[in-house]
């Protein structure tokens, strides 16, 4: 039994330095940063501010393809962020609210809107290799596009 105390006891240790780590990084990324992600498609880049209750808003701006397959788009998020402590940024977009979508340089149609919107929503977002410091964070989609973000 006394073994077993033990190991219970080197595990909860063990989290300890992880939990310490998220909380100092909850802590950091409160505030407003200014996002770049340079994809394979175009550029994203995004006004974001986390708040201490967990949700973040955002303004964000796409431009993605060329010529007769681009994309260009503006628009407001509001959405969840956690950090559960294993270097990864989760979040969860709860609004959007489209300034302008354009393809091919034409607006288009509520439709099209609709499904832009029902795909930001769907699923929690995950960002890995989360690195922080107080000024700049980086982190790695599942697809390998990298984000900075500055103060």
């Amino acid at each position: 039994m006394q073994v077993w105390k033990m190991l219970v006891a080197a595990c909860v240790l063990a989290a300890c330095p992880l939990a310490a780590e998220a909380q100092q990084q909850s802590q950091m990324i409160l505030g407003r940063w200014a996002c770049t992600a340079i994809t394979p498609d175009g550029l994203i880049s995004a006004q974001m501010v986390y708040k201490a209750d967990g949700t973040t808003d955002s303004v964000m701006t796409l431009g993605v393809g060329e010529g007769a397959e681009s994309i260009e788009a503006i628009f407001r998020t509001k959405s969840t962020w956690r950090l559960p402590g294993d270097a990864t940024l989760r979040e969860l977009i709860t609004a959007v609210d489209v300034i302008t979508f354009n393809v091919d340089g034409k607006e288009v149609g509520n439709e099209v809107l609709g499904s832009f919107r029902d795909e930001l929503m769907r699923e929690e977002l995950q960002s890995g290799s989360l690195q922080m410091t107080a000024t700049s964070f980086t982190m790695v989609d599942a697809e390998g596009t990298r984000t900075s973000c500055v103060r």
